[in-house]
């Protein structure tokens, strides 16, 4: 059934856009929904309203750590959402994801994170392992 499908939001920076869309691709290849805002978007709706939507329906947020998203409010807004929500519920719900030489977020730097700076296939295994582990 499509509702049981655990439902993974990609949270990255548009200057990250390439590697975004391929982690999404890999994420669906292994049996997930992913909420990536390329594909979500609707002509002349609530860019506000499908983010809050997206994140209430999504299991995780896998978040894109890099230089550029730390720049972004938008990116912080998202995975900070979904920290408190998953602190409510002891639960992890955030995902890190390290795409260049950037400082984690003090909040990261105790826990594991999935590392595409130099290999692809491993950055991506250690995510779907974290997915397992957490769902």
């Amino acid at each position: 059934v499509a509702s049981e499908r655990i439902q993974v939001f990609l949270s990255h920076s548009s200057a990250d856009n390439v590697l975004a869309k391929k982690i999404a691709t890999s994420l669906k290849e292994a049996g997930y929904d992913v909420w990536f805002d390329e594909e979500k978007r609707k002509t002349g709706s609530s860019y506000i309203d499908e983010i809050q939507e997206g994140l209430s329906q999504s299991r995780f947020v896998a978040a894109m750590f890099s230089k550029e998203s730390l720049k972004s409010g938008w990116f912080k807004a998202e995975w900070q959402a979904k920290m408190a929500e998953g602190e409510d519920k002891k639960k992890i719900t955030v995902l890190a994801i390290k795409v260049d030489e950037c400082e984690l977020p003090i909040f990261f730097k105790h826990r594991n994170h999935a590392d595409f700076r130099t290999d692809y296939e491993s950055g991506l295994r250690n995510l779907l392992e974290a997915i397992k582990e957490h769902k």
